[in-house]
């Protein structure tokens, strides 16, 4: 409950397609799956579509692209090869959502605060969850800059510091898809009762039931926000929206 305000639980609702699962090897290098590496399944019952709700916490993000999984975990296993195998003082960056005392708590789509860790070793976490087993999940033992806390994070959760500014991209519209895009906004703001009701927030303090019923409150000036912020990866994205 931010603020006082009321608490609205799901963020997003996603259509997630599972097209593969990760490859494991007993005798691998590493506690965690190759990246890059997929079995993929022909059966019928291998390809599952399902509707996924993302609720607001503090837990660590397990919904990341591909791209940056892979990117992470191989430079990780690289920096470790190049110590012989040895873990230890690797310097680490892993983002969080602002805290209370930061600047950008409690807004829509805050921007998230780097936190500079040591790696101190790597221990495989004997999981009783059949999904968790073998996956990397809080394999890595770290020590926080600044208050020396030690802590367990996932291999997809932290950057090199060395590595930093080389991040690959997100994925995000041409500019012609977000031109076409905010075209297409514009002609929806076009109708004077579809702006009056659906361009700007609901009034919370008069329709006091309204998040209680609303799952992802959502309006169309928002949306032109996000779409000038390049946060959509995707047409798909934005009609979700």
């Amino acid at each position: 409950n931010r603020s006082g305000a009321a608490c609205r639980g799901i963020v997003a609702i996603l259509t997630v397609e599972v097209t593969g699962i990760p490859q494991v090897t007993p005798d691998g290098d590493f506690p965690w799956p190759k990246p890059g590496e997929f079995i993929q399944r022909l059966s019928r019952s291998s390809h599952k579509t399902f509707e996924l709700s993302v609720f607001d916490n503090d837990q660590p993000e397990f919904l990341i692209p591909e791209d940056l999984y892979n990117w992470r975990v191989k430079e990780l296993e690289r920096a470790m090869r190049a110590q012989d195998g040895d873990a230890s003082g690797l310097q680490l960056v892993s983002y969080y959502e602002p805290s209370e005392e930061d600047e950008g708590y409690g807004t829509e789509d805050p921007g998230f605060i780097p936190y500079t860790c040591t790696l101190s070793s790597v221990t495989p976490v004997e999981e009783e969850e059949l999904h968790f087993e073998n996956s990397g999940y809080n394999a890595l033992d770290v020590v926080w800059e600044g208050n020396g806390e030690e802590n367990t994070v996932s291999p997809w959760e932290v950057t090199l510091m060395e590595n930093v500014d080389n991040e690959p991209p997100p994925a995000r519209l041409h500019e012609d898809e977000k031109a076409a895009l905010l075209n297409v906004l514009d002609k929806i703001l076009e109708d004077r009762k579809t702006s009056l009701y659906f361009a700007y927030p609901v009034n919370t303090n008069r329709y006091t039931d309204y998040l209680n019923m609303i799952e992802v409150p959502m309006n169309l000036e928002f949306i032109r926000m996000r779409l000038e912020d390049e946060y959509y990866t995707n047409r798909l994205s934005f009609l979700s929206d």
